[in-house]
């Protein structure tokens, strides 16, 4: 389900030289341990939509509601470790990919869902730990 609150994530590994303060998309809350995605090819993260391109997750909350696109910077983990809720997990899911249907929500199922990372430890049927890694928000 999508957030309607900050969710704070657990991490794993050292705050990496990737992580950057990001623009925010306008009109929109973006809420701490959102997974993110380039709104719509527009140089600025959202909460993830769809099969947009994974961009991170927030290590802040933002309320850019009533904002123009950029407005606002949200600081994002662009790489390492989470620990996520995923339904439906076992033991033999670990190597496999993670998407999520929205900012809160995590799945095995791909059909019109965002690529976030890899499943490297099961931890229960409900939680596992995900190696992520964000796409540049542009090509260089």
């Amino acid at each position: 389900m999508a957030l309607t609150k900050s969710t704070p994530r657990t991490f794993r590994g050292a705050v990496t030289v990737g992580d950057l303060d990001e623009p925010v998309v306008a009109s929109d809350i973006i809420y701490e341990g959102a997974a993110l995605t380039d709104a719509g090819g527009a140089g600025v993260v959202g909460p993830c939509v769809g099969t947009e391109t994974f961009r991170g997750f927030a290590l802040a909350e933002r309320d850019n509601s009533a904002g123009a696109a950029g407005a606002l910077k949200v600081p994002v983990r662009r790489e390492g470790e989470v620990l996520l809720t995923i339904s439906s997990l076992a033991q033999t899911d670990v190597g496999v990919t993670i998407y999520a249907s929205d900012d809160g929500t995590f799945t095995k199922t791909s059909t019109s869902n965002c690529a976030i990372g890899v499943l490297t430890e099961y931890v229960s049927s409900t939680q596992g730990w995900v190696r992520f890694q964000a796409a540049p928000l542009r090509s260089l």
